[in-house]
């Protein structure tokens, strides 16, 4: 079983750390990274087209916002569930950054360090990641 589990990561070129980062990635996935908003300030006016005005003469404004999402080349796709547009607007589902994280609370919490002695989540959270950035640099190319 081994060797069939390294010959598909080799063919596949996948290693434990990509799977890591694409969950650490899920995990703090961010709405505000793909909607950006504008809050407009109106005039109320009436049929014809005059401002309406409240007891003091005073002109009535209300508040509009419109939603818009960000631009695809700006953004990780990858992390999106679904975009849909309905009869109550725009709406932006990105994976579910729970499942993503108890996936990873579960790899750090069954890890040890080959001595039977538990390694620190963090450290290896953190060992982990900067393996894969070290990855990342070498896989850039020059």
């Amino acid at each position: 079983m081994t060797k069939l589990k390294k010959r598909a990561s080799n063919e596949l070129q996948l290693e434990i750390t990509d799977l890591i980062k694409a969950d650490a990635k899920q995990a703090f996935g961010n709405l505000d990274d793909y909607i950006n908003w504008k809050t407009t300030k109106m005039l109320a006016t009436n049929a014809a087209d005059a401002p309406v005005l409240d007891a003091n003469d005073n002109p009535i404004y209300y508040h509009t916002t419109d939603f818009y999402l960000t631009d695809k080349d700006k953004v990780d796709m990858s992390l999106v569930k679904s975009i849909t547009k309905g009869r109550d607007g725009l709406k932006v589902e990105l994976k579910d950054p729970e499942k993503a994280r108890e996936r990873l609370y579960k790899f750090f919490a069954n890890s040890n360090d080959g001595k039977n002695n538990e390694t620190n989540a963090l450290d290896k959270l953190l060992n982990t990641i900067a393996k894969g950035a070290e990855q990342d640099d070498k896989d850039k190319p020059k």
